[in-house]
């Protein structure tokens, strides 16, 4: 079962990779969650990029943060260089 995902880019601009966030209940692969979103979405809609995490936080009204996910992913990258 998959928890609540967020998909997010990496940056502001529009031509930044499409990532998703997501936290499930059971080990899935993202092979899997990409098998399972091309039966309800167009290719070009499919994240090309995945972080499987324990837990999404989400801020004072539990809402999930866009800013924060992206600064994540951005300091992830960074460590990566």
């Amino acid at each position: 079962m998959v928890l609540p995902a967020k998909v997010t880019s990496a940056s502001s601009t529009l031509i930044s990779p499409m990532v998703a966030v997501v936290s499930t209940r059971e080990e899935v692969s993202t092979e899997e969650l990409r098998k399972f979103l091309h039966t309800l979405l167009p290719d070009w809609q499919i994240p090309r990029e995945w972080r499987l995490v324990e837990s999404l936080t989400v801020n004072a009204r539990g809402k999930l943060s866009r800013a924060e996910w992206r600064g994540k992913f951005r300091s992830e990258q960074n460590h990566a260089l």
